[in-house]
């Protein structure tokens, strides 16, 4: 009985820590040396390795100051944005995270990370109306989880944290404001109807 509880949990360890190590191994498959020509034919590779793989549990603090991990966001679905203040692309696509938060009142969670310093990001919120939960100065973050080819840069994760869907880049015309919400809303409603099965 004592060796099947070891195997138990030795199995569990396993589990996690391929679990936990996917994201790193897509990172570094990303960083790589390699041709120019081949850049985005990676990168799109990376993001694929990712698909599936449980977000790490990574600590964010808040533009309010709050600490969290990733792991407080289980249990609805979250949308993590990687913006920053002078990405017109990035600014275009708000009023989609702001629809979102709208439409999925209390059932979802975003979270927009920027590398910008919280005081420039502050300022900016006094001009743009962008509802999602901001994490300012998280060149960090950035560098572990963005696996896109520019900005914006969104990662789709399930209600048990697993990443879904990877959403790279976007547009600035005024037609394509609303294009990130129609892509993410069909997940969420598909997320939100599984969990109720």
């Amino acid at each position: 009985m004592k060796n099947f509880f070891l195997a138990l949990l030795i199995c569990a360890q396993s589990f996690v820590i391929a679990q936990t190590t996917c994201y790193d191994k897509a990172t570094e498959f990303r960083n790589a040396k390699f041709d120019f020509d081949s850049v985005f034919i990676r990168i799109k590779q990376a993001q694929d390795m990712v698909i599936g793989c449980q977000m790490p549990n990574d600590s964010i603090t808040t533009l309010q100051g709050k600490k969290k991990k990733i792991s407080d966001y289980k249990g609805k679905p979250l949308v993590i944005n990687f913006w920053y203040l002078h990405c017109p692309p990035c600014i275009n696509e708000m009023p989609s995270f702001n629809e979102l938060l709208k439409k999925y009142a209390g059932k979802m969670n975003i979270l927009a990370i920027s590398q910008d310093p919280k005081k420039q990001v502050e300022e900016f919120l006094t001009k743009h109306i962008f509802k999602a939960e901001i994490v300012s100065d998280a060149q960090a973050f950035i560098d572990r989880y963005n696996l896109g080819s520019g900005y914006p840069f969104t990662l789709v994760i399930d209600p048990k944290g697993k990443i879904t869907r990877i959403i790279s880049g976007g547009r600035e015309t005024p037609d394509a404001q609303m294009d990130l919400f129609k892509e993410v809303s069909p997940l969420i409603d598909a997320m939100l109807t599984n969990k109720k099965n």
